[in-house]
């Protein structure tokens, strides 16, 4: 039970801590595992992200795979639950604003056809169509959603896909078009189609259609032939851009972009990166671009980072998330890691730039006596973080190495390393760190296979625990090091790949990795283990779907977190759910019954979402709560379902009779488990509620971490 105040009232909270794991949700992005698509939302003036992410590929291609919405609004992303999703099939799927509808509609890779209102996902009863990689389009001059898929044009009427009997876009001598873009070119009336490929090669043709007949055109300017890329409406002129994509061979990825202005196309200034597989969408009088492959990232092949463009100039909005390496400074309760020449910190809820790093780590780990983050960069010089800036030790340092293990000692004081390669040769030494020099002991003992590695302490031996990194064969032995000798563990160690060791003060050493039979297409951290002292036991694991990253215990939050560098995800446990639901009845108003929906689920130290529709427009929306309900009848026949409203937040309605409101929750753990109650009361003297206003339904919210 936790007991606490708050506002000078007493709660008392039941806690069940479950042992699963989570997503975080601030400083979040959608997940870069998939095939996603987006649009603009023009009734809610936000970015709709659809993800079709696969899970894992050991049933075969598409087994497994789900649907997540994501919504951007100009400054946050943040992941929507609604009560339905389409199905996942690990294809590409393709999205689209319907201005008739009022709706997205989206055609996934089972060429289902969903509409989605901003609360939840409707199927079509249209039967499904054979898509690959299709493209959306709303024909503005007749009032039409068109889709084209392998030289196969679609017209959506009254909810049916009806196929265009006229001459189909194709490549050149009738070559079927997979992966063919399409957008609207409003001057000209036209549909715009370019690119695709087929018959072992990408294809540079451009076609326009009038409703009716699909005409290819001969642009005196030809872009390159490709695929994968990206064609977009400027909201600013109306011109058709081209933005990226690849060609059939590898290593022909583009970042060039075009604008066709009806007739021609032109050169415009490119992307700041090269990128393929990419979304992109209107979004007011920008073209914003999300995810897809970025080669000069390597190894991170995919890019979180958001790209704008307007009036032909290009800024980049960087989603920041940890590096290879992290450590957690347990003296600031932060957790410190490098990426892109950028140092950034982690409070427990999101990550913050803080300063430049001069260079490219091949491990961090936390000197704690010396209060200071020690870094080895590629050069083989050692670097200090003291919070606010990075500074070079002086004196030699270790041989410059890649996959070293490192860890912190805090019986001896001493950063420990061991392990590594250096070119093609694989290291056997062990160096320590006292918090000014760095020194190589002799070592005794059982010495440990020459292996790239992992080193945790372990508080119950109070030694340096190390497990061998294994690149596609597992292994199953640990060894332990006191500072002059080697040991190996009294148990038989789990056979794992590429394993993630971290230090927990309630579980000990906990171990993260991948099974004894890899798969390079499943879930890298599909088993976890504690080290008891005597033998490991199983834990569960964290839903994890690509190459992870480090774990580390986060002082903030008082549990382990995994930080994913190639998903760009970040894993929390253990974890009280966050969760939303609907209680309670509205009451109506000029606009019909109020809808309330969790935009977000109510996690601890992030925004907690909530969006209104069918209010009154242009008129005033009020969000209160209390953190006990309540069933309170009012004139009208209306509820309210809180005891003690206070105020948490006013918004404006938009035209449509829209709002958005929303309440920041503090990081604190203190919270964790509450129960917060809120309803929308929306100015109308139309409205039931004693010609005052409408009511919504109750929202009931589990505050979770």
């Amino acid at each position: 039970m936790l007991r606490t105040a708050v506002a000078g009232l007493v709660f008392t909270v039941s806690i069940s801590v479950a042992q699963n794991w989570t997503t975080l949700p601030a400083g979040a992005a959608p997940p870069i595992s998939g095939h996603a698509a987006m649009a603009f939302d023009a009734l809610r003036g936000r970015l709709v992200c659809v993800v079709d992410e696969l899970l894992d590929y050991s049933s075969g291609p598409g087994a497994l795979a789900r649907v997540t919405t994501w919504e951007w609004d100009g400054s946050a992303w943040w992941q929507r639950h609604p009560a339905h999703s389409p199905a996942g099939s690990d294809r590409d799927l393709a999205i689209a604003w319907h201005p008739l509808l009022q709706r997205m509609v989206m055609v996934n890779g089972s060429g289902d056809t969903w509409t989605y209102d901003g609360f939840d996902w409707q199927q079509l009863p249209t039967p499904s169509v054979w898509v690959y990689s299709p493209s959306l389009a709303y024909d503005a001059a007749r009032n039409v959603l068109v889709m084209v898929s392998d030289s196969t044009t679609y017209d959506l009427v009254n909810g049916a896909w009806v196929t265009s009997p006229s001459t189909q876009p194709t490549g050149p001598w009738g070559a079927i078009l997979h992966g063919a873009r399409i957008a609207f070119h409003a001057p000209s009336n036209r549909i715009v189609l370019f690119g695709g490929y087929g018959s072992s090669q990408a294809y540079g043709v451009t076609w326009t259609r009038n409703g009716v007949t699909w005409t290819q055109m001969a642009p005196a300017t030809v872009p390159l032939p490709r695929y994968n890329h990206q064609l977009i409406a400027d909201p600013l002129t109306g011109n058709i851009v081209l933005m990226g994509g690849c060609g059939f061979n590898a290593g022909q990825q583009y970042g060039d972009v075009f604008e066709w202005n009806g007739v021609d196309w032109s050169p415009a200034t490119p992307m700041p990166e090269l990128r393929s597989c990419h979304a992109a969408a209107a979004f007011g009088s920008f073209l914003a671009v999300f995810g897809g492959w970025v080669p000069q990232q390597q190894p991170i092949m995919r890019s979180a980072d958001v790209l704008l463009r307007a009036g032909g100039t290009w800024i980049t909005l960087p989603t920041l998330h940890g590096g290879e390496f992290a450590v957690h400074d347990t003296l600031r309760a932060r957790t410190v890691s490098v990426d892109r020449g950028r140092t950034l910190e982690f409070d427990g809820c999101a990550w913050s730039d803080r300063a430049p790093a001069p260079f490219v780590p091949t491990l961090l780990a936390f000197h704690a006596a010396a209060g200071h983050t020690v870094a080895l960069d590629e050069a083989g010089l050692t670097w200090l973080w003291n919070g606010a800036q990075w500074t070079q030790a002086r004196g030699s340092s270790p041989p410059p190495r890649t996959g070293a293990g490192a860890t912190y000692d805090p019986v001896r004081a001493r950063v420990v390393v061991a392990g590594g390669i250096v070119g093609f040769t694989y290291q056997a030494d062990v160096w320590e760190w006292d918090g000014s020099a760095w020194s190589n002991p002799t070592q005794s003992g059982v010495a440990p296979i020459a292996r790239t590695c992992k080193l945790v302490w372990n508080p119950l031996s109070q030694k340096c625990l190390r497990m061998n990194h294994s690149y596609g064969t597992a292994m199953n032995v640990a060894y332990e090091w006191d500072g002059a000798a080697w040991s190996t563990l009294p148990a038989t160690t789990p056979s794992l790949t590429d394993p993630q060791l971290a230090t927990d003060p309630v579980l000990g050493v906990v171990m993260l990795g991948q099974g004894p039979t890899p798969n390079p297409w499943s879930n890298v951290f599909g088993v976890a283990y504690q080290w008891t002292g005597a033998s490991w036991q199983s834990l569960p694991a964290p839903d994890v779907h690509g190459t992870a990253g480090p774990v580390v215990f986060d002082t903030n939050r008082g549990t382990l977190i995994v930080h994913d560098h190639t998903l760009l995800q970040t894993y929390v446990r253990p974890v009280i759910a966050a969760t939303a639901q609907i209680y309670g009845t509205a009451c109506s108003g000029s606009a019909g019954t109020p809808r309330i929906a969790a935009s977000s689920l109510p996690q601890l130290g992030a925004r907690s979402i909530v969006d209104v529709d069918r209010v009154a427009a242009n008129s005033i929306a009020v969000l209160f709560g209390d953190f006990v309900a309540a069933s309170i009848p009012v004139p009208g026949g209306c509820t309210v379902l809180v005891p003690n409203p206070i105020v948490i937040d006013v918004a404006p309605t938009t035209a449509a009779g829209f709002a958005t409101l929303d309440l920041q929750l503090p990081p604190s753990n203190t919270f964790l488990g509450f129960m917060l109650y809120e309803q929308v009361l929306t100015l109308d003297p139309q409205g039931a509620f004693g010609a005052l206003g409408s009511l919504t339904a109750g929202l009931q919210l589990r505050l979770g971490n």
